[in-house]
């Protein structure tokens, strides 16, 4: 039995490996979709700092009110500032929610895994604005957030595309290798996207309830 472990241990290692692998493509089609270009990463040994440049990129967010089942948006801006690798979220109060701030800490992860940049001598900041935001909760922006920050990340670099395509909304979770992750609530957010004029909603690959909605076209990453 002894003689068999090298084998097993080989067969367990794409295993492994896999998780990475899927969040990477994953992430680079959403990227991809919502840049508006097909991105190619070089991978490097070292992992290059962010440089300094124009620094700040938004998109467009939906959630729901609470108890209320009544879509909204909100823009969500990223902007890099030279720091200490903090992650900051600036949102209207009352902020209580720390899925929020784990989901921004996700994001960040994952954006430096998939771009192979440094974050480490920069502040991520997050703000979310709406008029009648009532509660900032939930992780459904986080796929939203890796999405404006490598935005952000390519015009600091001066690589086209780095502007986010204004007519593509996204509403997923991501985890810190770029899975993205089911949201609830979509028969509220994908009308209320289509009724704000978007043309395309972005889901995660396992996302169910998924509604037909006429007018907006619905793809999976």
């Amino acid at each position: 039995m002894l003689r068999q472990t090298p084998l097993m241990d080989q067969l367990r290692l794409p295993v492994v490996r896999k998780p990475r692998l899927t969040g990477f493509l994953t992430l680079a089609f959403i990227l991809g979709a919502c840049l508006g270009g097909t991105l190619v990463i070089g991978w490097i040994r070292e992992a290059p700092p962010v440089g300094i440049g124009e620094n700040v990129r938004s998109t467009t967010i939906v959630g729901v009110l609470e108890d209320e089942d009544v879509g909204m948006l909100a823009t969500l801006t990223v902007e890099l500032r030279e720091g200490r690798g903090l992650v900051l979220i600036n949102a209207a109060e009352p902020f209580e929610n720390e899925d929020t701030q784990e989901s921004a800490l996700d994001a960040k992860q994952a954006v430096e895994y998939f771009t192979n940049r440094s974050l480490d001598q920069k502040d991520v900041i997050f703000t979310i604005e709406e008029d009648d935001v009532e509660r900032v909760a939930g992780k459904s922006a986080g796929a939203s957030m890796a999405l404006a920050l490598v935005a952000a990340i390519r015009a600091v670099e001066n690589i086209e595309p780095n502007e986010v395509r204004q007519n593509v909304i996204v509403s997923a979770t991501i985890d810190r290798v770029g899975r993205l992750g089911p949201v609830d609530k979509l028969s509220v957010k994908i009308p209320t996207a289509r009724d704000a004029g978007f043309d395309v909603f972005i889901v995660s690959e396992d996302q169910v309830g998924v509604p037909s909605v006429p007018g907006i076209t619905i793809r999976r990453a």
